[in-house]
């Protein structure tokens, strides 16, 4: 089974994403004004920065929306999104289901030594501490 990623979803964190980014954009090029050197300064920057570089993994991927996101096959799993190589059903250890703000998300805990040799995308590993 194959599933596809969702363009409309994406358009919607696009347009939010470049609101976000001009506001702060807009304080740090002082259309905004707020007291220099402050913490409303020091925000927009973080902001500028964070917005910027979610408004450019956003328009990455909706690049690639149309494109296969997880497959399944009696082999295992694999989402692009997270590794290059297919996670083995006999490596899985435990399924279960996240929620956050009505946006379900399903669990796969697999071994660390499984974790290291599916060799996981960049935004994954960097997502993976936090």
């Amino acid at each position: 089974m194959e599933i596809q990623g969702s363009p409309a979803k994406l358009v919607w964190l696009l347009v939010l994403g470049i609101a976000m980014t001009a506001a702060c954009a807009a304080i740090v090029l002082g259309y905004i004004p707020v007291r220099a050197g402050g913490i409303g300064e020091f925000s927009a920057w973080v902001g500028l920065i964070f917005f910027g570089f979610i408004l450019v993994l956003i328009v990455w991927r909706l690049m690639n929306a149309k494109a296969v996101v997880v497959t399944i096959t009696p082999e295992g799993i694999r989402d692009t999104r997270i590794a290059e190589r297919v996670i083995p059903w006999a490596a899985v250890k435990k399924v279960s289901t996240w929620e956050l703000q009505k946006q379900k998300v399903i669990v796969l805990q697999v071994p660390p030594e499984v974790e290291g040799s599916i060799q996981m995308t960049r935004v994954a590993r960097f997502w993976r501490g936090p």
